[in-house]
């Protein structure tokens, strides 16, 4: 299995740790770098005022007021130090108290990490697997690249995170071994509705920066039939 570098991200912009360089590394810019020594230090945090649309740490004696996208980011100390087996734990120990006390960032679990690095999640929708391109919240059939559908604008399954779809199925006969008629079942789309910024913001009341961190897909998303 590929390495994947420990990944954090100051609001969207996902920035990958290097201990042996002691820098926060832009994942897709890797020319730009934000060294920890350049960090302020305060209580037990690293603190840096982060411009996103020009995704840099801004220089010391600037005020937020200055920028329209500046964030002020607070990042507890043993965040860039840790480099141990037991991230998982760590990661969702982090990430509560960065939601909690609303500290600007979030660190990227497994399944995150993953999914940032490029590898997308799997959708098993009857006998079909499609991947889930996330920036463009699309399915796209694996054996067929062209055949893809939109999952922003799903209808929602009641008050939840889980989307509907109607589905073109043909089964086998298992008599027969001819193929049945196609017919139109509804499908269940557990979890998928997360794709959907303005709706699942809504939904759970939070804002849309992380909710794909706080509310991750797992990398394998199993459907499910709810009417014949």
């Amino acid at each position: 299995m590929m390495d994947i570098p420990d990944i954090i991200l100051f609001q969207r912009l996902p920035f990958y740790i290097n201990y042996e360089m002691q820098a926060f590394i832009d994942l897709e810019y890797p020319d730009n770098k934000i060294l920890f020594s350049d960090l302020n230090q305060w209580n037990g945090f690293h603190e840096l005022l982060f411009d996103e649309d020009r995704r840099i740490q801004v220089s010391k004696g600037r005020q937020l007021k200055d920028f329209a996208k500046g964030v002020l980011i607070r990042i507890p100390r043993e965040v860039h130090c840790f480099d141990g087996a037991e991230r998982e734990g760590f990661v969702k120990e982090v990430n509560a108290r960065a939601k909690t006390e609303h500290l600007g960032f979030r660190l990227a679990g497994e399944d995150i990490k993953k999914q940032i690095s490029g590898i997308p999640p799997l959708l098993y929708l009857e006998k079909d697997v499609f991947k889930i391109i996330i920036k463009k919240a699309q399915a796209q059939l694996v054996e067929m690249p062209s055949r893809q559908f939109g999952l922003d604008n799903l209808k929602a399954d009641g008050k939840s995170l889980d989307v509907l779809i109607t589905w073109y199925i043909t089964e086998q006969s298992a008599v027969t071994n001819w193929k049945v008629a196609g017919r139109h079942v509804k499908i269940r789309l557990p979890g998928l509705g997360i794709i959907d910024p303005y709706r699942s913001s809504k939904l759970l009341d939070e804002s849309p920066v992380f909710r794909l961190i706080d509310h991750p897909l797992p990398m394998a998303i199993y459907s499910e039939r709810i009417e014949n």
